[in-house]
């Protein structure tokens, strides 16, 4: 998870230096930690970091999307859009079965069957 936050400070970082060839955190990062946590000997908290980490997850796709469609309405517009930048799995934020899989797993090894048929 540290790595995701150092990942996070460099990008605000070189946006301050307008350096646009970067590695950025993305759905693969963040189901990276996901499964990590999962893998926890202290299952409740890997439990509850995992959760989070989702819930942090969905707020990026949401935003991602907001702004794609940001994007298109300018481009619709004949107007520029910004880019993302470089270094960033082409799914972004989107949740995918990998993350899920994942939290699934943080579900079973924490033994919290019910909220796993939830997911």
């Amino acid at each position: 998870e540290q790595l995701l936050r150092e990942m996070w400070s460099l990008q605000r970082e070189r946006n301050n230096d307008r350096i646009t060839n970067q590695i950025l955190p993305d759905v693969v990062s963040y189901s990276s930690v996901i499964s990590a946590y999962a893998s926890c000997l202290d299952r409740p908290f890997g439990l509850k970091r995992a959760e989070e980490l989702l819930s942090e997850l969905e707020g990026l796709a949401e935003k991602e999307c907001n702004e794609s469609t940001h994007d298109l309405n300018q481009q619709q517009q004949n107007q520029p859009s910004k880019s993302r930048g470089g270094g960033r799995h082409p799914d972004g934020f989107q949740l995918n079965s990998t993350v899920y899989n994942a939290l699934l797993q943080a579900y079973a090894n924490a033994g919290v069957t019910s909220s796993a048929e939830d997911l």
